[in-house]
C-alpha cells in the first residue's frame, strides 16, 4: 500500500504542476498572440513598442516562475517568440534613424543574420526586409506554442515574411531616392558653410584694407599739416622782414 501511495502521489503532484504550467504558459502565449494579431493587421512603431514592452512583462513572469520546461519545448518556444518580437523592434528603431541598411559586422547585423532567411545585400542587412523575416519566425513560434497547448493554430499571413522581389526592388528604389535627397541636402549645407566662410574672409580682408587706408589717410593729413605749418612760418617771416 505504501509503495502504491509512493508512486501515485508524485504522479498526481506532477500532473498538477503540468496543468499549472500549461495554464501560465497559455497566458503568455495569448499575450504574444495579441502582438502577432496587431502585426498582421498593421501597427505603428510607437504602438508596437508599447505592446512589446507589455507582453515582455507577462512572458518574463512566466519564465521566472517556471525555470524548467515541463512540456518541452513550450518554454523555449515562448521565450524565442519574445526574443523575435524584441529583435524586430530593435531593427525597426534603427531603421527610423534614417539608414535602411545595417552593417553585418555590427551586433544588430549579426543577430539578424542568425535568423534563417535574413541575407546580406550590397550595403549590409536591409532592416525592413530583415524585420519582416523575424516577424514571420515569431508568428511561426507563436503558432507552435498554440499547438502545444491544444489551441488551434492560425494560418500564416501572406503579407508577413520576406517581401517579393518586386516589393524589395521598390523598397531599394525608395531608399536610393532618400539617400540621393540626403546627399543633396548635405551638399547644400556644405555650400552654405563654404559661402559663410568666404563671406567671413572677405569681411576680414575688407577690414584690413580699411585699416590700411585709414593709416595712409592719417599720414597724408600729417604731411599736409606740416606743409601748411611751413607756409604759415614763411608768411610770418616775410611779414616781419617788411
Amino acid at each position: 500500500m505504501s509503495l502504491l501511495v509512493g508512486i501515485v502521489i508524485p504522479q498526481l503532484v506532477q500532473s498538477h504542476r503540468v496543468r499549472q504550467f500549461k495554464a501560465d504558459a497559455r497566458i503568455a502565449v495569448e499575450a504574444l498572440d495579441a502582438v502577432a494579431s496587431a502585426i498582421e493587421v498593421g501597427v505603428l512603431y510607437a504602438d508596437y513598442a508599447k505592446r512589446v514592452a507589455d507582453v515582455k512583462v507577462t512572458v518574463d513572469r512566466f519564465l521566472r516562475k517556471w525555470p524548467v520546461d515541463l512540456v518541452p519545448p513550450l518554454r523555449a518556444t515562448v521565450s524565442g517568440a519574445m526574443d523575435d518580437f524584441g529583435l524586430a523592434l530593435t531593427a525597426w528603431g534603427e531603421r527610423l534613424k534614417g539608414e535602411p541598411w545595417v552593417s553585418a559586422d555590427t551586433e544588430l547585423g549579426e543577430r539578424l543574420l542568425s535568423v534563417p532567411g535574413v541575407e546580406t545585400g550590397w550595403y549590409g542587412v536591409h532592416l525592413d526586409t530583415a524585420r519582416q523575416v523575424v516577424w514571420a519566425r515569431a508568428l511561426q513560434r507563436v503558432n507552435q506554442a498554440r499547438e502545444m497547448l491544444g489551441l488551434t493554430a492560425k494560418a500564416p499571413p501572406a503579407r508577413v515574411g520576406k517581401p517579393s522581389a518586386e516589393r524589395e526592388l521598390d523598397q531599394i528604389k525608395e531608399d536610393a531616392a532618400r539617400q540621393e535627397a540626403l546627399i543633396r541636402l548635405r551638399r547644400t549645407k556644405a555650400s552654405t558653410v563654404a559661402l559663410e566662410a568666404e563671406a567671413r574672409w572677405l569681411n576680414e580682408e575688407a577690414h584690413k584694407y580699411f585699416r590700411a587706408g585709414w593709416s595712409v589717410l592719417r599720414e597724408i593729413a600729417r604731411a599736409r599739416g606740416e606743409r601748411e605749418g611751413a607756409r604759415e612760418f614763411e608768411r610770418c617771416m616775410t611779414a616781419r622782414g617788411k
